[in-house]
């Protein structure tokens, strides 16, 4: 459908266009070519086209308080499932609980991702979440999508992020939903570690031009010193490159790949310029992590 109205668009058939960007928003909210597609719609109907461009800072973000959505009340569980569930949630006794409601005729994935959350299983949590999302196709006032989307770690990543004028803390958490699912103790097979996924290269060069203190690659399974390496490093690579996009697809693929890809493919049209990036894990990537960072302005711009 995007590829249709894209098309359309080149053609300078606006009406056309305009049809089957509508088409897509029929779509689940959380995919990338549905916030294209609503963007292409704007900029066709009298509005701007946002494109790559960050969307909120951190001077905007600083007073937002997150914690864990409740999804269900403790007396609604004990009617569900019964009287040991909610007994051995007081008790923080999370694994057996959710084993217990595994075993219900009528198991349920909203009330398992929240007790995953609780117990710190942040990716699981995350993933269950997002299937359910797109299994049910549950609206974004649900509290499941903030379990989907959530801001573990918000207050580390927005501390970090007030130290520069060009993050927005919320395209941090898009880097690290995609990077770890805000898991800390995440390890690559190419040994990135942590929730921004560090190789220690990297980790070594960057903390010696932060000034952040870096005593062992264990140490990037500490979410603050991870956190403030990796905004650091995300920080750097937006001040080289003209487009958040850039930025991000080099996080993953290294600038000098996307310099020469920039060179290659030139930068007249992004929406194309992404699918001639030559890596099919950076092409995904870039598309990811925009598509999680335009649902975390959604759900949070705005609080």
């Amino acid at each position: 459908g995007f590829w249709l109205g894209k098309i359309s668009e080149l053609q300078n058939k606006k009406f056309d266009a305009i049809d089957f960007y509508k088409k897509v928003q029929g779509i689940n909210s959380d995919n990338y070519y549905y916030y294209r597609s609503k963007n292409r719609l704007l900029a066709l109907t009298g509005g701007v086209d946002p494109k790559w461009d960050q969307q909120s800072s951190y001077k905007e973000l600083k007073d937002l308080n997150w914690s864990i959505p409740v999804i269900s009340r403790l007396d609604n569980l004990n009617e569900h499932f019964g009287i040991t569930v909610t007994e051995l949630i007081k008790l923080q006794q999370f694994d057996e609980a959710i084993e217990i409601i595994g075993k219900n005729s009528s198991p349920s994935k909203q009330i398992t991702s929240w007790l995953k959350a609780l117990n710190s299983e942040y990716d699981t949590s995350i993933n269950i979440a997002t299937a359910t999302i797109v299994h049910y196709g549950f609206s974004n006032d649900s509290p499941l999508w903030k379990l989907a989307y959530p801001l573990y770690f918000w207050q580390e990543i927005v501390s970090s992020s007030s130290r520069f004028t060009n993050l927005d803390p919320l395209l941090a958490c898009g880097v690290i939903r995609q990077e770890s699912r805000f898991d800390p103790n995440a390890t690559s097979i190419s040994n990135a570690f942590g929730l921004m996924q560090l190789i220690v290269p990297t980790a070594k060069v960057v903390a010696r031009q932060s000034g952040i203190s870096l005593s062992s690659n264990e140490s990037l399974k500490d979410p603050k010193i991870n956190i403030s390496l990796g905004t650091y490093y995300l920080k750097g690579l937006l001040s080289e490159f003209s487009s958040p996009l850039f930025a991000v697809a080099s996080y993953n693929a290294g600038p000098n790949a996307v310099k020469n890809w920039v060179n290659k493919y030139g930068t007249s049209d992004l929406d194309l310029f992404i699918e001639h990036i030559p890596y099919d894990e950076t092409r995904g990537y870039v598309k990811k992590v925009f598509s999680s960072y335009w649902t975390y302005l959604e759900l949070y711009s705005k609080f």
